[in-house]
């Protein structure tokens, strides 16, 4: 199995396994996929996190072939056992609003050989990746292309999930995959809908959870248009306070007993939007 990638290593903060666990690890995977005679190039570590102990994607066959296609899936293994974490994943094509081709879907989930979770896996590159090449003169990002990145994750994913009455703020570049020859935006590492779907399928009356991750996502959203479009924060700002966005954003998947404040149209919200930013930016 190939190491781990010497890039996320350099640049996290995160600690990268051990010789005698990235062994164990790979037993772990090995014995989940159902990989039969694994050779030495059996699969790639792709990534690992604060809570991912290894991202592992298969080069062979595996048990998911039927269902998933040759390479299909990933395994994320984690650092802790979590009962409700394994109960989150196996729940997650049921849960509203969660079954998106735009969103990564949980195929599998366990607590043996050690606590995993199979996700489909998504082709392409992270948006985080292309503003980085964009900022090192790799290659440019055009206003469309962040254009038609922002305009999908504002339709296709945050719409779809809010209106199901979930709320995430965790919609950073890192998460977000580009497929460039289809032109597709996919959300992916989802473990953090996890509080939104308890309090949703739990005490769904109840929205301290979802109000507190709405909040942070509101305040974040200046940040990711500025990035995507290479626009001044400011106009970014006044775009939104013009057509009146994060009250369309607000609005979605709430009963008349939870709306606060002005809500409306989010279509005609961004409509207003991208013509407000155009006349401020000259674009």
């Amino acid at each position: 199995m190939s190491r781990y990638d010497t890039r996320l290593a350099a640049t996290s903060h995160r600690t990268s396994p051990t010789k005698a666990e990235k062994e164990s690890l790979e037993d772990a995977a090995v014995s989940i996929l159902g990989v039969k005679k694994p050779r030495s190039d059996w699969g790639e570590v792709i990534g690992f996190g604060v809570h991912a102990v290894a991202v592992i994607r298969p080069r062979v066959p595996t048990r998911f072939d039927t269902d998933w296609g040759h390479g299909g899936v990933v395994v994320k293994l984690m650092r802790r056992k979590s009962q409700r974490f394994v109960n989150f994943h196996r729940a997650f094509t049921t849960i509203p609003g969660l079954a998106s081709p735009h969103i990564q879907q949980s195929v599998a989930a366990g607590l043996s050989p050690r606590c995993h979770v199979v996700l489909e896996f998504r082709q392409g590159i992270s948006v985080e990746e292309l503003l980085d090449d964009a900022r090192s003169g790799a290659h440019s990002l055009s206003r469309a292309i962040g254009r038609t990145i922002l305009t999908q994750l504002l339709t296709e994913i945050i719409a779809p999930t809010w209106g199901a009455g979930h709320r995430f703020w965790d919609f950073r570049a890192a998460n977000l995959v580009w497929d460039a020859e289809r032109r597709h935006l996919a959300l992916v590492d989802t473990d953090f809908f996890r509080p939104s779907a308890e309090e949703l399928m739990g005490t769904p009356g109840c929205w301290t959870q979802r109000d507190r991750m709405e909040g942070v996502a509101l305040r974040r959203l200046p940040g990711v248009v500025e990035v995507l479009l290479g626009v001044k924060r400011s106009d970014v700002r006044t775009a939104l306070e013009e057509s009146g966005l994060r009250g369309c954003l607000h609005g979605l998947g709430r009963s008349e007993r939870h709306l606060r404040g002005r809500s409306g149209s989010l279509s005609k919200g961004l409509k207003i939007f991208w013509a407000s930013l155009a006349q401020s930016s000259g674009g």
